[in-house]
């Protein structure tokens, strides 16, 4: 504690501070800023407006390490004891063994506590890092196991994600109790549980649909307010939050940008109360302001989905082209992107983003990129805005299944389409097939490869070139001039490409 009682003097020193550390510590400034909910501040409402609740700030921390998102169709569940109390090699052995064999896929991070080799060789469904940013994990995680630090546990109210919390230490067990006063979790007293009470707990938690509402509740309550406030008049007799201070509302959508260029997921706030929900998975303003245009409605679909359904690849010739705002009414979708547009940055790139009915969090698609889909759960339910109407003309498909894209599907055997299954069941097409794309052999790898695939497999279908119009981009790589015989350019790479940091 000296130690750090030094380095706090020191960096107040670095800015002209000269108040000691203790004091400097228990002055209270004429603004501070709060970030947790009021709502979940112990004696909230006698702070007065001197306090400002902003709410947890999430960012996406890519630096502590890239994550992908598993391809097994398993909830995820996010298990960390923070930086400081990691070095209990019997606590994540027993992580191990509660999560073996179960129908979850866990993602531990351990930093520099212990080695992951000493958790031995570890089942399919469980990862260990040393470190991995939170917020990118949580935002595809159904829970998190934490041990109740103040910064995991406002992530994870953040973000919209129950907890199970085992306080290490004396300073975090009120957040502990406070996490299952407001039933936003359950808390352990036990430091270190045994696999099977673990595990009850997390499936409890997870079936409890009174927790995810009032998770989905408490994130809707906080928000940092838009405009910095003015520093209030100094007022020690004051008690209890200002109209001003309580009446401040969370933006009402907010957007990231995925790794394919100009796609988007946006997440709306819940509203709950005695009667139910209340959601708008659309909102034009937040939509206008990431996406920079407005989205005309042509017409709406609606889908539902048994259990291991594929659906897609489609995308739309272009011209006209076609837009899409897809969200989750029910179960649980793996929503995937890929970016066909030749001559875009992130050419063959693809991200993959998993929707909910919890969190009812939406993806929009810009023109010409393809869109395809895994049911995770039963009576899956999907409804799209689309800026174009259904013409069978206009419409193009890639097989979700080529290897060479490399899609992060769940492994249960797909339920696909049987235009997919015919498509699937043809033999690979002669090299020059009637798509401008297929013409050179440089676009026989990736997602070009894909494409003449598909066009070689309509092309059986019937012999007329004009039937088979692929979006006019896709002719700019012929049109790039000519080839040396023998080499092969790079029109871009499968797989997903880089994370692209939260605004």
């Amino acid at each position: 504690m000296g130690e750090w009682f030094a380095a706090l003097t020191g960096l107040l020193a670095s800015h002209g501070v000269t108040t000691p550390p203790g004091e400097f510590l228990a002055a209270n400034e004429e603004l501070s800023l709060v970030y947790l909910p009021r709502e979940f501040q112990y004696e909230g409402a006698t702070f007065d407006e001197t306090f400002i609740f902003v709410g947890p700030c999430v960012n996406d921390r890519v630096f502590m390490g890239a994550w992908q998102p598993p391809t097994d169709g398993l909830p995820v569940v996010l298990i960390s004891l923070g930086g400081i109390f990691n070095e209990l090699p019997d606590f994540f052995h027993t992580i191990v063994r509660a999560f073996t064999d179960q129908p979850w896929h866990a993602v531990i991070t351990v930093g520099n506590g212990i080695d992951p080799a000493e958790l031995g060789d570890l089942p399919a469904n469980i990862e260990v890092h040393r470190w991995v940013s939170h917020s990118t994990v949580l935002q595809h995680a159904k829970l998190l196991v934490t041990h109740g630090g103040t910064g995991s546990v406002t992530e994870s109210l953040g973000l919209g994600v129950p907890m199970v919390v085992i306080p290490q230490s004396a300073d975090s067990r009120p957040t502990a109790r406070r996490v299952e006063e407001l039933g936003l979790g359950r808390h352990l007293e036990q430091t270190e549980p045994g696999p099977e009470l673990l595990i009850k707990t997390v499936e409890d938690i997870a079936a409890d649909s009174r927790i995810r509402d009032n998770v989905a509740a408490m994130r809707s309550t906080y928000a940092p307010p838009s405009a910095p406030p003015e520093p209030p008049t100094r007022s020690r007799n004051t008690c209890g939050a200002s109209s001003s201070s309580r009446g401040r509302r969370t933006p009402p959508m907010r957007a990231r940008e995925l790794a394919v260029a100009g796609a988007y997921t946006l997440t709306p706030d819940i509203h709950t109360d005695e009667r139910g929900l209340f959601v708008a998975p659309f909102q034009e303003p937040t939509f206008l302001e990431a996406v920079g245009e407005r989205f005309s409605v042509a017409q709406i679909n609606y889908s539902r989905s048994a259990r291991g359904v594929i659906r897609g690849l489609h995308f739309t010739k272009t011209p006209p082209g076609q837009r899409k705002y897809v969200y989750c009414a029910a179960g649980r979708a793996l929503d995937v992107i890929v970016d066909v547009r030749v001559g875009s940055p992130t050419f063959g790139k693809w991200d993959a983003v998993e929707l909910d009915a919890q969190s009812f969090g939406a993806v929009y698609f810009p023109l010409g990129v393809a869109h395809s889909f895994a049911a995770l759960e039963d009576d899956t339910a999907l409804a799209y805005m689309v800026s174009s109407s259904y013409v069978p003309d206009q419409e193009l498909a890639i097989d979700p299944l080529d290897p060479e894209l490399g899609l992060p599907w769940p492994e249960n055997k797909p339920i696909l389409s049987p235009e997919t299954g015919r498509q699937r069941a043809s033999p690979r097409s002669p090299r020059r097939a009637c798509c401008p794309v297929t013409k050179t052999a440089s676009c026989k790898r990736g997602i070009a490869g894909a494409l003449h695939r598909h066009c070689a497999a309509t092309a059986r279908r019937g012999p007329r070139r004009d039937r088979l119009p692929g979006p006019p981009d896709l002719c700019d790589a012929d049109r790039a001039g000519p080839r040396r015989r023998g080499r092969r350019p790079r029109l871009g790479a499968p797989g997903r490409g880089p994370p692209v940091p939260r605004p």
